[in-house]
């Protein structure tokens, strides 16, 4: 399995364990409900975890926006409507079942079917009292003709199956014979209000800043002015040149997600362990050589990823991670398991792939761990 694949198993088997009042990616059109599936029916329902892409919505928006035209044969009989995208993300956050529900035109929403299926990524999802369960959504994109003086849409009160409703996306065309689009994202309800992509602006905006993107900033240094972002619950510093993190980090009480792929880190600060919040910490690719004793002292984490660095063993500690449920070390040097590590009761995931483990050392890990999933090769 490549590390790339081993990322994406170890985010889509994460929840929050604190309930997001409202995901900035999806418009309220219902006061607190969100569609599941319980017993094979869609009902809505109140949520303790709403369901939530991983990574950025608005980059999710800005790239399905990309390449898309106005259709040629609606723009040639001046129609205009509504093209709606319904699809679903089952109990592991992965999207599936992708659909034009509704369409303008025969084949005219096909391109951004595309574009959507290219760009949906993974999602948190939705999860009542600690059960995961598959939700549904149905993405309105609005095609509309400037040049048109009375705007007659072809299907914009039609019955679309029981679905939470994103943001709409508005693709304005110029009418016949013009190949000129101007492409908009209606923000309603507070899309992107939490969700910031530099270290300046968060900064100004300080409480109101919950998910920062910090990813492929070329970053050497993490300013200690960023622990004093006291709401911050996601922070994605992937992909840059950082070899220490700031010895306050663990001021980040209300964390929940901490992503440090690609970096140069081998030590983490001595009070790490007092990020009560983490459920999430992704640390591969980087140059630890063992597992920190404070990553093993975080006692809400759930998903952990130290794949390709350079450890040479688990310690006796990880029995401490007892709500751990994903833990990958695929792509490293380890050629013993410990006791302890099948004291892990809650795991349902475990990556070791890359190893120098021995035949017998895996088959006594499957038997000890009889309802873990393990993957060694």
């Amino acid at each position: 399995m490549t590390r790339h694949k081993v990322e994406l198993l170890l985010l889509l088997s994460l929840s929050f364990s604190v309930a997001i009042a409202q995901d900035e990616s999806i418009s309220n059109n219902s006061e607190k409900g969100y569609i599941i599936k319980k017993e094979n029916i869609w009902v809505e329902e109140t949520l303790n975890t709403y369901p939530k892409m991983i990574g950025s919505s608005s980059n999710f928006y800005k790239n399905i926006s990309e390449d898309l035209n106005y259709p040629v044969a609606a723009r040639n009989n001046l129609l205009e409507g509504y093209v709606y995208i319904l699809f679903e993300v089952d109990s592991l956050g992965i999207p599936q079942n992708l659909k034009i529900e509704k369409d303008i035109c025969e084949g005219c929403g096909n391109a951004l079917l595309s574009q959507v299926k290219n760009f949906i990524g993974q999602w948190i999802p939705a999860q009542i009292d600690g059960r995961s369960y598959a939700s549904r959504f149905v993405l309105p994109v609005k095609f509309e003709l400037e040049q048109v003086k009375q705007h007659e849409y072809q299907n914009e009160d039609v019955l679309i199956p029981l679905a939470k409703r994103m943001t709409e996306l508005l693709v304005k065309g110029y009418g016949r014979n013009s190949q000129e689009n101007q492409i908009t994202v209606q923000f309603t309800d507070g899309f992107n209000m939490f969700e910031y992509h530099d270290l300046k602006s968060a900064i100004v905006a300080k409480d109101l800043a919950k998910y920062l993107y910090l990813n492929s900033s070329n970053l050497t240094i993490l300013p200690d002015k960023i622990t004093s972002l006291n709401n911050l619950k996601l922070l994605d510093l992937r992909n840059n040149k950082l070899e220490v993190l700031p010895e306050k980090i663990h001021r980040l009480s209300l964390l929940q997600e901490l992503l440090l792929d690609s970096n140069k880190l081998k030590y983490l600060p001595e009070n790490f362990h007092n990020l009560k919040s983490l459920t999430v910490l992704s640390l591969p690719n980087n140059q630890f050589e063992i597992i920190p004793v404070q990553v093993c002292q975080i006692k809400n984490l759930r998903a952990l990823d130290l794949s390709n660095n350079k450890i040479q063993s688990i310690p006796m500690d990880i029995k401490l991670l007892k709500t751990l449920e994903v833990l990958a070390l695929a792509n490293n040097m380890i050629t013993s398991l410990p006791e302890e590590l099948y004291e892990l009761k809650q795991l349902k995931r475990l990556y070791l792939e890359g190893n120098s483990l021995t035949e017998s050392d895996i088959v006594r890990l499957k038997e000890k761990l009889s309802n873990t999933e393990v993957i060694t090769k």
